[in-house]
């Protein structure tokens, strides 16, 4: 009876101590897989990680449009931001290149310039016109296919302001015609890249692969002048509207600029009063509004109508490899397109 006893209580206090085995296994593999695998990156990985932003690679590009805010952001990631730094070439101050021969110039101009760094900024360029030229990323990422991790940004401007606008900084340097003989594609005479067609962001935002496109679409993009081809590429992109930086809602301009950080992958914070203003002439040579420019103020608005249905149709479902900066905003300003701001009761130019 008292061995029965003994082995009842062994067989117990067994049981016991694999109960306890098991609860503390458990318990120590829910503490180590609640670390991040963050914090068992060996130093090794994280030189790459800093190796991998600036050894010659493109982390940004401030593409366009043209009078959309480009020279603000290239002085907010030139000047003010810690984290990045914009690129320069000795023949101007802002990129542009065609051919791989030119890509890789550039991206040994970035190796030379890192080295002063010591590998630790994101380097960028902005050309205003770049996406006019279909072979631009696709040169970039023949030189290296880390390209295609190369950030995209974006701006745009309701129609009409970016017209006028447009016009009046090319009459400062040029010799413009009149601007009713601007009205189509790159093909009208002496535009200087002032065109209305240019306004049609939609065609050149396609290019890039981001959502289905219908036949009609392709048409769009085969016929525009110049005519546009299509990409596919991986490159995130950030949109946004030059209207965005004057909004005197600070809660959407904090919802903004939190949203250009993130995209960035910046550790720094944006604030509106700490962004640049540049390009800002307000003596207009030129004005949109005077009743000889009807007919150019007609295109553009008939044109933005067609431009704003398509942003609001196409991307009113996020897509991942596309980021909207104060996107509930950019929404409200596109309705705007659809309106001429001359006819306003007090004219919004």
């Amino acid at each position: 009876m008292r061995t029965r006893i003994k082995s009842r209580k062994s067989n117990t206090i067994c049981v016991f101590l694999s109960g306890f085995t098991l609860v503390s296994l458990l318990l120590v593999r829910s503490f180590f897989f609640s670390i991040p695998m963050s914090s068992f990156t060996s130093t090794k990985s994280l030189k790459s990680k800093a190796e991998k932003k600036n050894d010659g690679f493109l982390d940004f590009f401030v593409m366009g449009f043209p009078k959309c805010g480009t020279t603000s952001m290239m002085n907010l990631f030139d000047q003010v931001t810690n984290e990045t730094v914009m690129i320069f070439p000795s023949t101007g101050w802002e990129y542009s290149f065609k051919g791989e021969d030119q890509a890789k110039t550039l991206v040994d101009e970035i190796k030379e310039t890192s080295k002063k760094y010591n590998k630790t900024k994101k380097f960028g360029i902005k050309w205003p016109t770049a996406l006019v030229h279909p072979s631009v990323i696709r040169d970039l990422i023949n030189v290296d296919e880390k390209h295609k991790e190369t950030k995209l940004i974006i701006g745009l401007r309701h129609p009409v302001k970016w017209f006028e606008s447009f016009y009046n900084f090319r009459l400062r340097k040029h010799d413009m015609p009149p601007a009713n003989t601007l009205i189509g594609g790159s093909d009208v005479k002496g535009h200087n890249d002032c065109y209305t067609g240019l306004a049609q962001y939609e065609i050149y935002f396609m290019q890039f692969g981001k959502v289905d496109l219908t036949a009609h679409e392709l048409g769009m993009m085969h016929n525009n002048k110049p005519a546009m081809t299509m990409l596919s590429t991986p490159n995130k992109i950030f949109l946004y509207m030059v209207e965005q930086f004057k909004d005197e809602n600070l809660t959407r301009t904090d919802n903004f600029f939190s949203d250009l950080v993130s995209f960035m992958d910046l550790e720094e914070t944006i604030t509106s009063d700490i962004m640049p203003k540049r390009n800002i002439n307000n003596k207009k040579p030129w004005n949109i509004c005077d009743d000889a420019n009807k007919k150019v103020r007609e295109v553009l608005v008939q044109n933005g109508i067609v431009t704003a249905n398509w942003f609001q149709t196409r991307l009113s479902k996020e897509i991942d490899d596309v980021t909207i900066g104060g996107r509930d905003f950019f929404f409200t300003l596109l309705e705007t397109w659809k309106e001429d701001p001359c006819t306003l009761p007090s004219p919004q130019l």
